[in-house]
């Protein structure tokens, strides 16, 4: 009897966690992973084919959500799809220098949510903290992206409000 009693009162405690991890949402994401040598060793690398040719990135991102300061999105020249130009916070801007800087001529990917958007094509150092991709963005990334981080010259409180409203 005193273990029926123990076991009814853990169920009190442990099953209102359990139900409620079920309810959370996954938080939105924006991340961004270089190309890298395949010699790198399994574990920090994968393959991913563009352009038919299978290429390597690392499998930690280079830059991610913490680094957004805001996003401007804008109709792609496809027709179908969106683009934007991405601003990076100082710290992130500090970061976009340094990997642009040493990985001139390699493939930066971009992912909202785990999906890929785009691989834009490292040229130069970027020092501004702003890159722009040209394309392959949905009407639901944009959503996305509008709950990471502000439009461009957006106030946070003209932000919040613009989510509330929508």
């Amino acid at each position: 009897m005193r273990v029926l009693a123990v076991l009814s009162l853990a169920l009190c405690f442990f099953a209102p966690v359990a139900l409620a991890t079920g309810d959370k949402k996954e938080k939105p994401t924006l991340t961004f992973h270089m190309e890298v040598d395949k010699s790198e060793g399994s574990k920090f690398v994968f393959p991913q084919t563009i352009s038919g040719q299978e290429r390597y990135f690392s499998t930690s991102s280079d830059l991610g959500t913490l680094d957004l300061e805001a996003i401007q999105p804008f109709p792609a020249e496809d027709g179908v799809s969106y683009g934007a130009t991405i601003k990076f916070t100082q710290r992130g801007t500090g970061r976009l220098s340094a990997v642009s800087g040493g990985n001139i001529g390699r493939l930066l990917l971009v992912f909202i949510n785990g999906r890929l958007i785009n691989a834009l094509r490292v040229d130069q150092m970027i020092n501004d903290g702003t890159i722009v991709v040209w394309s392959g963005i949905s009407q639901q990334d944009i959503a996305t992206l509008d709950q990471i981080a502000p439009r461009i010259g957006e106030t946070p409180k003209d932000w919040k409000k613009r989510l509330k409203s929508q």
